[in-house]
């Protein structure tokens, strides 16, 4: 074999590695994405007859309840939500507001929330609510609640 046909086989053979690199990267992001989704139908399933949400935030007395219609459109909102998987990187956010689901007093399952980012597991990639709802309706209010508490803490002492 001359120098040359050595040189465009190794030329070949490392672009066809990157390739499969490539092409393998990208099937298990789509796989993974699946199964993301999959994990939120079953939660979306769980949660589907929630009528009343507490919205808390960690180590902190604070709470907002929502029932009704707003109850149902945050359910609406998990529902329709996507992953926010990231292929081979990780989002760096603290998940400080939870969203507990109930029917009468049962609880039905919860989130943790940043902005409107939201984990079902801590241990598993977060999903999005590209509709800005969970922002708006419970991790906003929440963290206002949290801080209007500070401020009044602050004045009485």
């Amino acid at each position: 074999m001359s120098d040359k046909t050595k040189i465009r086989f190794a030329f070949l053979a490392l672009l066809l590695v990157i390739v499969g690199l490539c092409v393998g990267y990208s099937a298990r992001n789509v796989i993974m994405r699946q199964y993301d989704a999959a994990r939120l139908a079953r939660f979306a399933h769980r949660i589907a007859d929630t009528d009343r949400i507490v919205g808390t935030w960690e180590h902190s007395p604070v709470h907002l309840t929502l029932t009704g219609d707003d109850a149902r459109k945050v359910v609406r909102a998990v529902s329709s939500a996507a992953s926010a998987r990231l292929p081979n990187a990780e989002l760096a956010c603290m998940y400080s507001a939870k969203a507990i689901f109930y029917r009468g007093t049962n609880v039905l399952g919860h989130i943790e929330m940043c902005n409107s980012l939201f984990l079902l597991k801590f241990s598993q990639p977060p999903f999005v609510d590209s509709s800005g709802l969970l922002d708006t309706a419970i991790y906003t209010p929440v963290l206002e609640a949290l801080r209007q508490s500070y401020r009044t803490n602050g004045e009485t002492k």
